[in-house]
């Protein structure tokens, strides 16, 4: 069995909670259950040069993990007009044959990559996980307003409202392309139950979306290890510092504790 893995970067360069999973996935079916497999990353300038003649990289000497570098992506509407970029990818999704192709992110690698995967590996199975909501929500995928506020779905006037200069007909070509391009999938799988609830309140197809979390490889767990002190009052923070990942409101709840 070959599978095909496409993320919106490489963990190597850009270690995001996606790009760790993705491989980790692909290395775990590889090594433990013989999958052949090429994990396939998108690359900006932002983390890699553009290197004259082909749009494909190499990365730590694996001939099995590769770079391609795409520009231009439009983020309101997940396309990725980049042609010479993915005309670059046909020979080689040709040339591998892969029996199924998972799709990790929409970003860089956009709706026009599913569109090129589907034709010339028209056999191939395609699986998308939906790590966040950027397929129904052009907010940053996130379901929060750009005040902050937690939005509990899509719709056109609540969507306006965080795209004030954007005309209402965007927001309903964007969603008929996302159910459009989405529906060459022959599964979607969501991390968590509440995510699924989303998109099924979105009105995408049931049978489509199921739910299974996310693994991470087996290790031993770390031995419980007590403050000399006896102090219990730290606590850790895993993930990008961002405004999405919380990091703020660890902050501002710090702050309110040591004002207590």
């Amino acid at each position: 069995m070959r599978i095909l893995y496409l993320c919106h970067n490489h963990p190597d360069l850009q270690p995001g909670g996606t790009e760790i999973l993705a491989r980790n996935l692909f290395r775990e079916l590889r090594d433990r259950h013989g999958v052949e497999g090429l994990f396939l990353a998108a690359v900006t300038g932002v983390h890699r040069e553009r290197r004259p003649g082909t749009m494909l990289q190499a990365i730590g000497g694996r001939s099995d993990e590769m770079l391609v570098w795409l520009g231009h992506f439009d983020r309101f509407f997940l396309t990725q007009p980049d042609s010479y970029g993915l005309a670059t990818l046909a020979p080689l999704i040709e040339r591998m044959k892969p029996d199924l192709v998972h799709v990790h992110h929409p970003l860089l690698f956009g709706t026009e990559t599913i569109d090129l995967v589907r034709r010339v590996a028209p056999r191939a199975r395609l699986v998308f996980t939906a790590h966040d909501f950027f397929p129904i929500c052009p907010q940053e995928g996130q379901l929060l307003t750009t005040e902050g506020r937690l939005c509990p779905g899509p719709s056109l006037d609540a969507c306006q409202r965080c795209f004030p200069g954007r005309p209402g007909a965007d927001f309903v070509l964007r969603d008929l392309q996302m159910r459009d391009v989405f529906r060459d999938f022959d599964r979607i799988l969501v991390p968590s139950r509440f995510a699924r609830d989303r998109y099924l309140a979105a009105g995408w197809p049931e049978a489509q979306i199921a739910y299974m979390p996310n693994g991470i490889p087996d290790a031993p767990a770390a031995p419980h290890r007590p403050a000399p002190d006896g102090r219990r009052d730290r606590f850790g923070f895993f993930g990008h510092i961002n405004r999405f990942k919380g990091s703020l409101m660890l902050l501002g709840a710090s702050r309110r504790l040591s004002e207590a």
